[in-house]
């Protein structure tokens, strides 16, 4: 371990009680209703109020694992709503989830920023919400304009989505792994994630120095979804086939499958490989578009 991470990890495991506000389960029903305006709204399942009255009591650290579906935005749509409640940062990995969350957030009007680096930092002091992608939070500017909130006591928590990537990801998004540091703030932090397996938690507290962190899961099989494993040995019947080949003819094969399936006929193909040069390849002979580290525009990543 290195004399950073020792740092880190000594200053994520020292006392986090710095706030008087508090939240219990009356609280936490008034505001979900006041979010979803219905004075009778009720939480779906039991393990999704459980989720929120924990956040909502500021327990230090708290994993959430939830099937697709299962109601984790609830963890930071619900807060905003709590009296005397402040700023709940929330870092979004992926940008398509952060666009389908911002919608939600428009269409339930509540009130949030989107981090931009350009600017001053200080119009982003007291909203709400702040969605922040995890490339633009390990920036100098975000990490001084963070830090200074919660000095003051002006940050109730903060939430990472999708947190089984800080494991899977950070071969080719290196950043990730530097999101550990936000463990120097003394706030509560929520990990939220539906694809984080019992097997990984060990890595999982390991990699982000968690200490005795409240783990909410619930049954995340998925009975719609299934695995295929083929094994591609070349012999002569495939001749001088590579690889590529067999992969794209392997793809073609299934899409005519599903074409002629009334049923699946919308259903398409994700192809993960493992470099660019692979990629643009098998995407120009598939005829489909391409995405990886390179793809889009600055403004889009953030």
């Amino acid at each position: 371990m290195s004399v950073t991470d020792a740092l880190v990890r000594k200053l994520a495991h020292r006392s986090r009680v710095r706030h008087h506000v508090t939240w219990g389960s009356e609280d936490v029903l008034i505001a979900l209703r006041r979010l979803f305006r219905d004075p009778a709204a009720q939480f779906r399942s039991d393990i999704q109020r459980r989720m929120v009255e924990t956040v909502a009591s500021r327990y230090p650290e708290v994993v959430v694992i939830l099937q697709t579906g299962g109601g984790k935005s609830l963890a930071f749509m619900v807060p905003p709503f709590l009296p005397q409640s402040q700023t709940t940062v929330v870092v979004m990995p992926l940008v398509v989830l952060k666009q389908d969350i911002v919608r939600r957030f428009q269409e339930a009007h509540i009130q949030y920023s989107i981090w931009s680096g350009h600017g001053s930092s200080e119009r982003f002091n007291g909203v709400p919400v702040l969605f922040v992608s995890a490339e633009q939070a390990v920036t100098q500017l975000f990490r001084q304009w963070i830090g200074m909130l919660d000095a003051n006591r002006l940050l109730d928590r903060v939430v990472i989505d999708e947190a089984h990537l800080l494991l899977t990801t950070t071969r080719y998004r290196p950043k990730m792994a530097l999101l550990r540091f936000l463990r120097e703030l003394r706030t509560q932090l929520v990990l939220l994630s539906a694809t984080l397996p019992p097997i990984m938690m060990d890595e999982f507290t390991e990699k982000m120095f968690l200490d005795h962190a409240r783990v909410i899961r619930d049954i995340t099989f998925r009975p719609d979804i299934w695995y295929n494993m083929r094994q591609h040995t070349p012999t002569t019947d495939h001749g001088d086939e590579t690889f590529d080949d067999y992969l794209v003819s392997q793809v073609q094969e299934v899409l005519t499958h599903y074409a002629h399936d009334p049923v699946q006929a919308t259903a398409r193909c994700i192809v993960y490989v493992e470099s660019r040069a692979t990629v643009e390849s098998l995407a120009d002979r598939l005829g489909c578009e391409f995405y990886h580290s390179s793809s889009g525009t600055a403004s889009e990543k953030d």
